[in-house]
This record gives C-alpha cells, structure tokens and sequence, in this order.
C-alpha cells in the first residue's frame, strides 16, 4: 500500500486535468482564471507532495517492478513539474491563446507532464515506451489545438509523423531486446545481457533504432526541420513545451536506457567504459555537435525572435547530447544540471517573447526596434534570460561548456570540442542580433505601449525563473554533486 503514496503527485495532476475538462463541459461561463490557479496550486501540491519523503537513497521499485523511485526519477519528475507550472501561467497570461481552448491547453500539459516524468521513472520496456510516445502523442495534440490555423494542422501532421517513425524505431528495438532477453524488466534485462552480451552486430542495430527513435522525438539532426514550422504555426508557450518535454524525454531515455546498455564504470573510477566496440558515444558527440551548429545557422537566418529562439534553445539541446557523449562523471552531470538550467533559461525568454509580442502585434525582429528606449527593465531582463540561453558568462552554462571542453578534450576528441566553440559563436551572434535591433532607435515611438503591464501571470512566471537562474550558477558546484548522485542510479 505504502508504494502507491510515491504516485500521489500524477494521480494529483492526472485528477485536475480530469476535472477541468468535466468543468468545461458543465460551467457555462469562461472559467480562465480560476482554472489558472487550479492549475498552479496542483502542481505545487504535487512537487510538495514529491519530496514528503525525501530523495531515496537507494532505489525503490514500485508495481511490480515496473517504476522505479530513485534519485534519477525525482529529478525527471521535478523537471516535468516545473516545467508544467511555467507553461501553465505563461498560456494564461498570453494572447495567442484564445480563451475557449485555454482550459484544453491546460488539462493536455498536467498530463504530458505526468508522461514527462514517467519516462524517468519507468523500469519496464513497455511502460518506457508508452509513456514516450503518450507524450509525443498529447504533444501533437498541443500543436493542433490552435484550431482554426492552418500552419498549426500542417506543424501538427508533421510532428505527427516524426513521433510515428520515432514510435516505429523504438517498438524495433524493443522487440530486439525481449527476442534477446525474454523480459522487459530493465532491472533483469541487466543481468542477462550481463551473462549473455550482445554480439558487436547485435549492439550496433540496436543501438541505430534506439538512436533513430531517440533523435526523431527530439527534433535533432536530421529531423531539426520540424522546429520552424512547430515555431510559426503554434503560440509561444505550446511550442515552448513541446520543443523542451522531447529533447527531456529524450535524454531520459538516453539515461534511463541507452547508456546502461552500452557502459560499464568501474567502482574506483570517474570515466565511463563502453562495453562494445561500436562508436557510439562518438556519433551521439557529432550529432550534438552537428545539431549545434545546424541550429545556430537557422537561427542567425531568422526574420523573427519566436524563431530565432527556439533555435536557440535547440542548439542548447546539442551541448547536452556532447555532455553525454563525453561518458564521465562530470559530463554526465553536467547534462543533467544544464537541462534543468535552461528549463528556467527558454520559460523566462518566452516570456518576453510572449509578452513583446502581444505588445506590438508582431515578432518580426525589425518591428523591435527601440524597445530598449520604451521597455528599459524588461529589455533588459530579455537579454539577461538569452545570455543564460546562449552560453554567455556569467551564467552556468558558459562556466559549464569550457567544462565541458576540458571533458571532450580529455576523451581524445578535440575537433568535437572545435566545434563546440564554433558553434558557441554562433549563438553569441544571435545574441548580439537581437540586443543591437532593440538598442537601436525606433524609426516611430511607440507611445501607445507606455501604460501595459507585465501582468501578473507573467511576473509569477518571472520570478520562477530569474531567481533560479542566479542560484543555480552560483551553487552549480553543491548542484553538479547531487547530479553525479542522481546519475548513479542509471547504471543498475
């Protein structure tokens, strides 16, 4: 009985999106705001409700084996949480979401957030896949709800399509790995594949459908086409969500899954050792690395800062998939804490973007100028949110990527660190963009914007956001510690 308490948090947020519908269909009147902090208080009810017992400090197997509560899925879970909270208040607070779609949007994000953090918490293969492609699913669901819009049924099919092919992959691989071991059981699946290893043909097929199915969920090379069209056809807090939940749930994956397949770390050392041949963690660098620059060159061809952004945020999610390629301690943590880093990073910059956006009708970047000169506190706050996106100092993820250079350095992989730079420039540049276009001075002033507010939602959302930033970068070595303890359940 004791082991159902570890699941209150999902039934709290799976009860309230049930409720919100049952209210939709029975209240008559636009239930907007009420729903808002319906929807905050349950999600802080349930992140307080996560962490009544504390951070385990050994592993916890709950249904039968089938979900596992230790460090890793709090992690996932909190993750999932915070980022649900964000996108809630954000979706109240915009434009772009018309009021009879609001309380969908709401319900549809409780629930991916609840498949968000399953997918860190799953110990069976079936249950893994089916949170994963439940969340590509409610996510396709989320594009789609700005009815009436072309290019978000046009975005939707295509994402659609992506997360099909993804789900294809996946159901190949897991069907390899049962034909292998005849369990689902990660925790058994382990030890067979201890007693019975895969053959080096065997681990490199599986690893090519495990990959394919991971890189089409998350949008990366070669499936980053996808980005553009998700960015344009659907508002900022819809795409703010979908272009951050599957890069997460993929690196999950890669974590829960992929790695302990193919590593084995010895007690006495920090580095990582491959347990075939195949050089995996490398092509898993390069598609980070390609994945970095690829989105660094779109976004510097941008017209518009929602674009240019989630670019942006895209390139952000290649220095991960390098962190986790460089197969140590510290690159493994390091993944880990910029994910949860730029969670705060992308919500407060769409924010503004949000928020700019609905004050002057447009996000074409030329239609920005002068904000500086008319928005001085909240310009100022954009770029402060862009710097922590980009990699700029002062932030953790400039002190994070020359880490991270010394780690990829140390593999033996230097053109991959190369790259790294060069792409790190590239997002400097965008960067520089969008400062120098809203420092410029206006070519009309816009006098007609003096008198609007930040508004409330928003500025919840802000202090979500700016504060973490700044303690996050300052305890980033306290923070770093308990990543390497969340890590250490990965390998079983």
């Amino acid at each position: 009985m004791v082991e159902w308490f570890y699941l209150i948090p999902d039934f709290i947020l799976v009860g309230t999106a049930i409720g919100l519908i049952i209210a939709e269909t029975t209240y008559s009147r636009e239930p907007t705001r009420w729903v808002l902090w319906i929807s905050g208080l349950a999600v802080l009810a349930s992140l307080l409700e996560l962490f009544r017992f504390g951070i385990p400090s050994r592993e916890v197997t709950i249904l039968s084996g089938s979900l596992v509560i230790d460090g890793f899925s709090v992690f996932a879970r909190t993750f999932a949480l915070l980022l649900s909270a964000g996108t809630v208040f954000l979706g109240a607070a915009t434009k772009e979401l018309s009021e009879r779609i609001k309380v969908e949007f709401f319900a549809l994000v409780l629930v991916a957030a609840v498949l968000l953090g399953l997918i860190g918490t799953a110990n069976n293969l079936l249950v893994l896949m089916a949170a994963t492609q439940g969340l590509g699913l409610f996510c396709v669901l989320l594009v789609a709800l700005a009815k009436g819009s072309p290019k978000a049924v046009e975005a939707s099919i295509k994402l659609l399509v992506v997360q099909v092919l993804g789900f294809v992959f996946f159901t190949i691989a897991v069907a390899l790995l049962y034909y292998k071991t005849g369990t689902f059981d990660l925790t058994e699946l382990a030890v067979k594949l201890k007693l019975s290893p895969l053959t080096e043909l065997e681990a490199g097929i599986l690893f090519l459908f495990l990959l394919t199915s991971v890189l089409a969920s998350s949008a990366s090379f070669p499936i980053h086409f996808i980005v553009n069209d998700l960015a344009e056809g659907s508002p900022a807090p819809v795409v703010g969500f979908v272009l951050t939940a599957l890069p997460a749930a993929a690196v999950f994956v890669l974590l829960r899954l992929v790695v302990p397949l193919f590593v084995v770390r010895d007690p006495g050392s920090s580095v990582w050792q491959s347990t075939i041949h195949y050089p995996w963690s490398e092509v898993l660098g390069w598609i980070g690395c390609i994945t970095m620059v690829i989105r660094g060159l779109l976004a510097l061809t941008q017209t518009t800062v929602r674009r240019l952004v989630f670019n942006l945020s895209g390139f952000s999610f290649g220095v991960i998939l390098v962190g986790v390629s460089a197969l140590t301690d510290a690159g493994m943590s390091f993944a880990l804490y910029q994910m949860l880093f730029l969670l705060f990073a992308i919500t407060g910059s769409l924010v503004f973007v949000s928020y700019f956006t609905d004050l002057i009708a447009t996000d074409e970047l030329s239609s920005w100028k002068g904000l500086f000169w008319s928005r001085p506190k909240e310009s100022i706050s954009f770029i402060i949110f862009l710097l922590a996106l980009c990699g700029a100092p002062p932030f953790f993820t400039f002190m994070g990527q020359v880490f991270l250079l010394g780690q990829v350095f140390a593999t033996g992989r230097s053109f991959l660190a190369v790259i790294s730079v060069f792409a790190t420039f590239l997002g400097w540049v965008c960067l520089g963009r969008i400062a120098l276009t809203m420092a410029s001075l206006p070519e009309i002033k816009a006098k007609q914007y003096e008198h609007s507010s930040i508004g409330v939602p928003r500025g919840v959302v802000l202090g979500l956001a700016m504060v973490p930033l700044f303690v996050l970068t300052f305890f980033a070595e306290r923070g770093l510690y308990w990543m390497s303890e969340a890590i250490r359940f990965v390998l079983w």
